[in-house]
């Protein structure tokens, strides 16, 4: 309805986060399936660098979903939907993005030092 009259679907809140992210957030994959073919940035991120392919990928791979509810296939729906525009699966994790970019957080350089020494343990 607000979009009727002219609300801008690309708008972001303080944390960056578009309505498209928003209702992915909050499982209403339909929601976020139809913002896409609206138009919605769906490569948008937000300030901690996740984007729509980063939430369907973390909670179906991670059993987040339930396949007995309708999110989940709305999910499946919209992974294809983002494949057939171009987006490579699996997505980049938000810590990947800032290592990448090169503005690592500081649980993001823990999580590193972590992993370092958990690999000369092996």
């Amino acid at each position: 309805m607000l979009m009727h009259f002219g609300a801008d679907i690309n708008l972001t809140s303080r944390s960056g986060k578009n309505s498209a992210m928003y209702a992915a957030n909050i499982n209403r994959y339909e929601m976020a399936h139809y913002l896409i073919e609206q138009g919605v940035d769906y490569a948008a991120r937000n300030k901690a660098r996740g984007d729509i392919a980063w939430d369907v990928h973390d909670k179906l791979s991670n059993n987040l979903l339930s396949s007995e509810y309708p999110a989940y296939g709305w999910a499946l729906k919209i992974k294809q939907q983002l494949i057939d525009r171009g987006v490579k699966f699996p997505p980049l994790s938000p810590r990947e993005v800032r290592w990448k970019e090169g503005k690592p957080n500081k649980y993001d350089i823990k999580a590193r030092e972590k992993e370092r020494l958990e690999k000369q343990g092996d």
